[in-house]
């Protein structure tokens, strides 16, 4: 029996041997850009990236296990070991074929292999021109070498065990057969748990395994083959939104007329400030329907409501998107939501996008970003680093008496963390909090019995209990500004509050234009104005601009966003959802189905035009977003 177990140990293990092989032949490769690496960087690849490897090792073992099981339990079936020996040896001469690919395309691309890969096969005379300077001698004996060593040792200390013990003339009982199938197919759902990385809450990405500021050591500790299987899989899975409403000529000029500005900036910062320290909080789920300044819910935002007074609310921003990570990318990379895609999801495509850690560290900011669960969660991880955030605080950097939420530490420990390490930070600095705690399942911590709602009873009503957690968020937001005011950087900073999406939580639940309408407020000692309301119509990707702009750097990069602080803005929102957009102005509205080809939801006026730009958007974000 023991050696029944080992069996399916050393097939495990032989493809976790395989992919950290394959791993220091990358790095072998690319000599020129390892050899710029010290030695701890060079092992903390293989430590960080041992996590896709143990996850690509149990997704190339489940079948395997299962045919291995059935095998134990059937006699004399030489047959069916077979087929797991033919199964192992296809996967290893193809996957030893995709390894050697790898090498010289990231060389070309800068990029491990994914699903743009396969488009080449569409033009085989580009692809055989693009080889032509390739080393194919070296890439055919690296192809050659690896399929042949795996292969000798699959057989060898697999396949012939096995063969050998298949000979035995002792009969096996039944009851042996019946346990070594159940062990089997208990061995392959224990698979589950590497191939998802582990315990956490979030599955592992790519994002696990960055862990340096240096790019190509990020991209050497990914797993070539756990990324380009997932990157056709979410392909195949996500819904194309690749909507032709126009020629392209045609919808530029109209996105070209609509961001056309080449006004002044009006300045939100104190004459005698040039440098502030920017504190930006993304809010979970903040929608404007619980903020009693904007008619939302009475009661739910009290400290907000308190600090609107101290600051200037801008009324009228939009989400970009609906999900956390559309939020992120929106308000640190002005990029729009394109549904269906997570652009995190995708390194290539993540690690070109603008960040504005990246921009201000240029400017001599330290930055720093802060969050109470898994920086993997939705694969932002990957961007935070490549943005060049200096510093993050996340899940795993928390004490476990502080990480008594489901996801990981609660909103008042993750505020009280960063404003401990900004008492001593560097100025001028940049720091990007996220909460978490506005999330399902809307838990609450139980040190205070003042954190939920004074009235708020036990119940199974989702409405209240987003607004109980929202009342714990306020406070624990309110606080930290109280303790943030008693800084000695106070004066010189702005603090942005924003959500990273609105909700459906909390009547009106199907109304686009309420679930995508969100709260922005700007305050801190360095701002010149206070109690003060701006009802110009924006969204969340125009932050970028208009904090650079704030501080006359340049923002051309930022193609999607706008300064909305300047005299000639063209005021306007752009939203995206499943199926379909919203476009917003000043006098009219509109929520627009692009599956079913109509207007679904309509206020005020709203011009042919305005339908044209709104299809005009969401055709050219998305092309946009192929090109990356």
């Amino acid at each position: 029996m023991s050696s029944f177990i080992k069996n399916y140990g050393k097939y495990y293990l032989l493809w976790v041997a395989y992919f950290i092989s394959a791993r220091a032949i990358f790095i072998w490769y690319h000599g020129d850009k390892s050899s710029l690496m010290d030695w701890g960087s060079i092992a903390n690849t293989f430590v960080y990236g041992s996590r896709l490897d143990i996850s690509m090792a149990g997704y190339y073992s489940v079948i395997p296990f299962v045919l291995l099981a059935v095998y134990a339990f059937l006699k004399d079936n030489a047959a069916l070991l077979n087929v797991v020996k033919y199964f192992t040896n296809t996967l290893l001469f193809l996957s030893s074929f995709l390894i050697a690919a790898d090498l010289e395309l990231y060389k070309n691309w800068g990029c491990r292999l994914d699903d743009i890969a396969l488009n080449t096969l569409k033009d085989p005379a580009e692809t055989m021109a693009s080889a032509g300077s390739s080393p194919v001698g070296t890439l055919i004996f690296i192809f050659i070498c690896l399929t042949g060593i795996s292969m000798t040792a699959f057989n060898s200390f697999i396949f012939k065990p096995l063969s050998q013990s298949q000979n035995k003339q002792n009969p096996i009982p039944l009851s042996s057969r019946s346990l070594k199938l159940g062990l089997g197919l208990f061995s392959m759902l224990v698979l589950i748990i590497p191939i998802r990385g582990g315990f956490q809450l979030a599955p592992v990405n790519q994002s696990a395994v960055y862990f340096s500021k240096n790019t190509f050591a990020n991209h050497a500790a990914i797993n070539a083959l756990w990324n380009f299987y997932v990157t056709i899989f979410e392909k195949r899975v996500n819904k194309t939104h690749n909507k032709i409403f126009m020629d392209d000529a045609k919808a530029n000029a109209l996105l070209a007329d609509l961001f056309k500005d080449s006004s002044q900036t009006k300045y939100l910062i104190k004459k005698d400030i040039k440098n502030p320290n920017f504190i930006l909080i993304t809010w979970e789920s903040f929608t404007a329907k619980v903020v009693e300044r904007m008619g939302g819910v009475k009661g739910v935002t009290p400290q907000f409501d308190a600090l609107c007074k101290e600051g200037i609310l801008f009324d009228s921003i939009y989400s970009a998107g609906h999900r956390t990570h559309f939020g992120l990318m929106a308000t640190l990379g002005a990029y729009p939501c394109v549904t269906g895609y997570n652009i995190f999801d995708t390194p290539r495509k993540a690690e070109k996008m603008a960040c504005m850690a990246r921009n201000l560290g240029q400017k001599g900011y330290e930055t720093s970003f802060y969050y109470g669960g898994e920086a993997e969660f939705a694969n932002f991880k990957n961007y935070l680093i490549t943005g060049q955030f200096s510093k993050l605080t996340t899940k795993e950097t928390f004490d476990k008496k502080d990480l008594n939420s489901k996801w990981g530490a609660f909103d008042h420990v993750v505020l009280e963390r960063a404003n401990r390490d900004l008492a001593g930070a560097k100025e001028p600095f940049f720091s990007n909090i996220l909460t978490l705690s506005s999330h399902e399942p809307f838990e609450l911590p139980t040190d205070r019995n003042d954190w939920g709602q004074p009235d708020f009873k036990p119940t199974d009503d989702v409405d209240l209990m987003f607004n109980n957690a929202m009342y714990y968020t306020d406070k624990a937001v309110g606080e930290f500004i109280s303790a943030a005011k008693k800084q000695p950087w106070w004066q010189n900073t702005i603090v942005v509050i924003i959500a990273d999406h609105g909700s459906v939580h909390v009547p009106p639940h199907d109304d686009e234009f309420h679930n995508f309408h969100v709260p922005m407020l700007w305050l801190g000692g360095a701002l010149a104005h206070q109690d003060t309301v701006i009802h110009t119509v924006g969204s969340q990707s125009d932050i970028a601009a208009t904090v650079l702009g704030q501080l006359d750097m340049p923002h051309t990069e930022y193609v999607w966003s706008k300064n909305i602080m300047t005299t000639g803005y063209r005021p306007f929102a752009y939203f995206n959802y499943h199926n379909g957009f919203g476009f917003v102005r000043k006098d009219g509205k509109y929520a627009y189905d692009t599956e079913g080809g109509y207007i679904r939801r309509q206020d005020g006026y709203v011009n042919d035009k305005d339908i044209e730009i709104g299809k005009a958007y969401i055709q050219m974000t998305y092309q946009d977003y192929m090109r990356k």
